[in-house]
C-alpha cells in the first residue's frame, strides 16, 4: 500500500491480545514494545534483578490466534562479570520483541537452562512485564 509523501507511516501491532496503533517516523521494523528505559535508568533493585542485557539485532514476528511470537538474534552480555565475553544467540520469545534503532536493549535474567526472562514495557503503559525467551 502506497503512502502519501510527507505523511508518517501508521504501524499496527497486536501485543498480548491488544491492538496497538503507532505513528512511525521511519519505515523500519514495527517497534515500540521495547523497554523504553535502559537498564542503567532503572532503580538499583530492578538493575540487580537483571544481571544480563539482551541487545536485539534482528527480529521477525508471527501472530497466530492472537498470540505473538518473536524469533530473532541478539547479543547477551553480563553486567556483573565484565570478563565474560558477549554471547551471540538466536532466541524465540512469547511476546513482541523489536529491533529498533536505539531502543533494542532489554534487561534479562536466566530463568531455566536456555531460557531468559526479559523486562518489556508495552506501548502506552508505564508497567514493565516479564516474558520468557528461549535461546
Amino acid at each position: 500500500m502506497a503512502r502519501r509523501a510527507g505523511l508518517p507511516a501508521l504501524r499496527v501491532a497486536i501485543v498480548c491480545g491488544v491492538l496497538i496503533l503507532a505513528l512511525a517516523a521511519n519505515a523500519g521494523n514495527l517497534a515500540r514494545t521495547a523497554s523504553e528505559s535502559s537498564p542503567t535508568a532503572q532503580s538499583e533493585s530492578q538493575a540487580s534483578k537483571y544481571p544480563l542485557v539482551l541487545t536485539v539485532t534482528s527480529t521477525s514476528r508471527r501472530t497466530h490466534k492472537g498470540a505473538t511470537t518473536t524469533m530473532g538474534a541478539g547479543v547477551l552480555t553480563s553486567k556483573d562479570d565484565p570478563t565474560k565475553p558477549p554471547e551471540n544467540i538466536s532466541f524465540q520469545c512469547d511476546t513482541g520483541v523489536y529491533s529498533h534503532a536505539g531502543k533494542n536493549i532489554y534487561p534479562a535474567r536466566l530463568h531455566k537452562p536456555y531460557q531468559l526472562r526479559i523486562a518489556v514495557r508495552e506501548i502506552g503503559s508505564e508497567k514493565i512485564k516479564e516474558f520468557t525467551c528461549k535461546y
